[in-house]
């Protein structure tokens, strides 16, 4: 009986040991796998210049109105073959991705038949955002100006362009 009752306290050493090897590993590998970095890019990383627009015309009397949407305009960028609009309508502002890899960005725009041309002059910030998501490219605009006759004037509010939540331009188109 005294044989039995040594293996038996010698077993329950062991099942002990066992017992707690089996919860360390179970913690641990929690652990291990719960603290991993998050390969999921949750943030949007593309920004854009906020474009507004002002559209004068003359009505039938002679007066001069003001309106802020505006139709039938198509824009593409220069040096790429992505239409951004095509024959937008009842717009009241546009988004205008800036090329990162330049210092110059252009967009042929097509209003109401008239052609016009936009530049843009930007330098270009590279920002870390983080190791899912990488770098996002800030610009900050130089100059802007424009060939064509479908701009009447340019007005820059804002330069720096670091979301997709601000306005940076303001364009006024005539119809008079």
């Amino acid at each position: 009986m005294s044989f039995f009752l040594r293996n038996f306290a010698g077993f329950m050493r062991i099942h002990r040991l066992y017992k707690l090897f089996l919860l360390l590993l179970v913690t641990g590998g929690g652990l291990l796998t719960g603290c991993r970095p998050d390969t999921i890019c949750r943030q949007d990383t593309d920004v854009a210049m906020g474009v507004s627009v002002r559209w004068l015309q003359k009505d039938s009397a002679g007066t001069t109105a003001e309106q802020n949407t505006f139709d039938s305009i198509r824009v593409q960028g220069i040096g790429n073959d992505s239409v951004l609009y095509n024959n937008g309508r009842n717009l009241s502002a546009l988004r205008l991705p800036l090329r990162p890899d330049t210092c110059v960005t252009a967009f042929a725009l097509l209003w109401h038949g008239t052609k016009d041309t936009l530049f843009i002059r930007h330098d270009n910030t590279r920002h870390f955002v983080s190791q899912a998501c990488g770098c996002m490219v800030y610009h900050t605009i130089d100059t802007v100006w424009h060939s064509g006759s479908a701009i009447d004037s340019i007005a820059l509010i804002n330069s720096t362009i670091e979301n997709n939540e601000q306005e940076n331009i303001q364009l006024t188109m005539c119809n008079l």
